[in-house]
């Protein structure tokens, strides 16, 4: 995802509660057409910001104003447009959340840490859904038809490969000390190969890694330092066709499968192909939605409210007592 995406889409896991907090003058960091941006907004935003990007306190507060700037132009032209956020999409975003907890115990948790509640969250989330609609109406992204060719042909040297096979797996998770029973299934299953049964078959059956398995456990090709030691030994030891034995990691056990080996060299633009029209597209589509912005910000009225130094505060004190 681009830079301005996630500022625009704002890290949802960032802007948790910030975009709800209440504003009195005192605390105003910014006005969007007479819309406050307040102070602990900013700073909430860029305390995240700071913890993620490992940026400094001052360039993240920055950063996070001009980020919250952005959203609420776009929020503005939301309404302008008649742009909604449909409950079932809010919905969506919202369990898909839930689901990177493993309990939902552990997600309360987290919304506890962040000071935040499920409806704030919610609210977050329409923002975040409007914000999106309306770049997705505004902005709209065509390369040329000839800019992945061109793209792979003028930068030879990020297409370079090391040596790299293709690897496929069955895999069996168990906990990072071992579990005989699981080796034990594991060992099960390669006797089977053995016996001349398909690996790609068994692994459809047998693999828990749900990423491959239904792919018969290809992982595509990989390079020495792409996978963990000991797959990495294993799989470079093996020739194309052969199998390995079973393979203990810290996530699990593993049976390899070598099905191809390429020596170093530049990776055809049919493999990336894809890969990099997706990258194009989003740096172009980053560009253009900049761009969107920035039209916004020259028609809008924004005013960057300066704070006061407490010298400046009591200055007023001290002449009236005069």
């Amino acid at each position: 995802m681009s830079t301005f995406r996630l500022s625009a889409a704002v890290l949802v896991a960032l802007l948790s509660t910030v975009l709800s907090a209440a504003a009195d003058d005192a605390s105003v960091a910014a006005r969007v057409n007479g819309v406050a941006i307040t102070n602990k907004q900013v700073d909430k935003l860029a305390q995240r910001m700071a913890a993620v990007q490992g940026a400094s306190s001052d360039a993240a507060r920055q950063e996070a104003l001009q980020s919250l700037i952005d959203i609420e132009l776009l929020a503005q032209q939301a309404k302008a447009d008649k742009i909604e956020a449909p409950t079932a999409e809010v919905d969506q975003r919202l369990n898909e959340l839930k689901g990177r907890y493993p309990t939902p115990e552990g997600f309360k948790q987290a919304l506890a840490a962040n000071h935040a509640t499920e409806a704030e969250l919610r609210s977050d989330l329409t923002r975040t859904v409007l914000v999106q609609k309306v770049l997705d109406k505004h902005v709209t992204v065509a390369l040329p038809a000839d800019a992945v060719e061109a793209f792979y042909k003028a930068n030879p040297d990020k297409f370079q490969h090391p040596a790299e096979v293709r690897v496929s797996h069955i895999f069996f998770a168990a906990p990072p000390e071992g579990d005989p029973a699981v080796q034990q299934r594991a060992a099960d299953a390669l006797a089977r190969i053995k016996k001349g049964e398909d690996f790609a078959t068994l692994a459809k059956e047998l693999s828990e890694d749900p990423e491959s398995k239904n792919k018969g456990g290809d992982l595509g090709f990989v390079a020495p330092d792409g996978v963990v030691k000991e797959i990495a030994d294993a799989a470079f030891a093996l020739k194309p066709g052969e199998v390995s034995g079973v393979v203990q990691t810290k996530f699990g056990y593993h049976i390899i499968k070598v099905t191809e080996a390429r020596p170093a060299g530049v990776t055809p633009l049919a493999d990336v192909k894809t890969e990099l029209q997706s990258f194009l597209e989003d740096q172009e589509r980053d560009k253009q939605q900049q761009a969107y912005v920035e039209g916004l910000k020259k028609q809008a009225k924004i005013e960057i409210v300066e704070p006061k130094s407490a010298s400046k505060a009591a200055a007023p004190k001290a002449e009236s007592k005069k």
